[in-house]
């Protein structure tokens, strides 16, 4: 934000700058009506030379009319998103914050093109839906604005430099789905996503691959895709020469998210294979279409409009307590079954 001079609080009040200028200074000239205004004129405009003591009362009552502006940056507007960020924006309101949505291109990220809010420091905090490359993180964190970040890197250290992490539970809620599934008698379970780009799918894979360690069920790595694809597996192509490259079709699939799992099921189809006859199937989100699908998908259920307003909690807590060790915060999930993990015999 601009430097807030004392003329400006001046020209704010319509009093003279020798007159703020005392009342800043608690000086005894000056009426003590006059100083609560002018302190607290200067709390809410963001006047950083403050002297203490400043009366409590004054900035609790500040901090109920304070108007803050948070950008909220993200690269993709599709359904799933829309919940958070209605939660983000409800969170805002309810805390007398405004909202402002930027979508970030690929482009911009490449050539480390910051929103204009920031470069013209119309914000006052930060949101990041999306994992961003490492220098464009860095790009944001010169800004010096306090930011939390939905989900991260594998290597969560390097954006906890920089802010505060909040992500969706994986790990427990995979485990719970793999665990039923070795239940109904499932031995050959393979797991899809690329698990170097973020934390959250990470998180999913140790799920799957410690309820198959307390099975003591061995890891078949000839039907585990987890490298890093240009798509991610969020691409019907990657999907299909993934499973191509199968020496066998496994017991059960288990897919990063729900995107994966829809294609997953395409190139199922297309092969003659029957879900859940042939092979479980399941994903992660519980998108809307999860349901409708046929046969409808066990996925795990996030709680987005809720994930938006604990952004919004961590975010505003950070603008009070910037001294303070980062934090990565979990939010939980909730496993959802249907047909598509019941194995069905005949």
């Amino acid at each position: 934000m601009k430097k807030v001079t004392i003329n400006d609080i001046a020209k704010e009040m319509g009093l003279s700058r020798n007159t703020v200028s005392k009342a800043l200074e608690h000086h005894e000239t000056v009426a003590k009506q006059t100083q609560y205004a002018v302190l607290k004129k200067a709390y809410e405009m963001g006047y950083a030379k403050l002297k203490t003591p400043f009366p409590n009362e004054i900035k609790e009552d500040c901090q109920k009319n304070v108007v803050r502006t948070i950008l909220v940056i993200g690269k993709d507007a599709s359904a799933f998103w829309h919940r958070i960020i209605m939660g983000i924006s409800e969170g805002l309101g309810q805390n007398n914050c405004k909202i402002q949505l930027s979508i970030l291109s690929q482009k911009e990220e490449d050539a480390l093109e910051i929103p204009l809010a920031l470069q013209n420091q119309e914000v006052d905090g930060v949101i990041v839906l999306s994992v961003l490359q490492q220098p464009f993180v860095e790009k944001l964190s010169t800004c010096g604005l306090p930011m939390v970040f939905l989900d991260a890197p594998c290597d969560t250290d390097t954006y906890l430099t920089y802010g505060d992490i909040v992500l969706s539970q994986g790990l427990n809620s995979v485990k719970k789905i793999t665990e039923k599934l070795i239940a109904q008698g499932m031995r050959r379970l393979s797991f899809m996503g690329d698990i170097s780009y973020c934390k959250s799918i990470l998180d999913r894979y140790q799920g799957f691959l410690w309820a198959m360690k307390e099975a003591g069920l061995e890891i078949d790595r000839s039907i585990q895709k987890t490298s890093h694809q240009p798509h991610r597996y969020y691409d019907r192509y990657e999907v299909e020469q993934a499973i191509n490259s199968m020496p066998y079709i496994p017991d059960a699939m288990i897919c990063a998210n729900d995107d994966i799992a829809k294609d997953v099921y395409f190139v199922l189809k297309q092969k003659g294979i029957l879900v859940p006859r042939d092979v479980a199937v399941v994903g992660f989100d519980n998108k809307e279409e999860a349901e409708i699908m046929s046969p409808s998908l066990t996925t795990v259920a996030v709680f987005n409009h809720a994930l938006g307003m604990r952004l919004v909690q961590q975010l505003l807590w950070r603008l009070q307590n910037k001294d303070c060790p980062k934090e990565m915060i979990y939010v939980s999930t909730q496993v959802v079954f249907r047909e598509s993990s019941v194995r069905v015999r005949g």
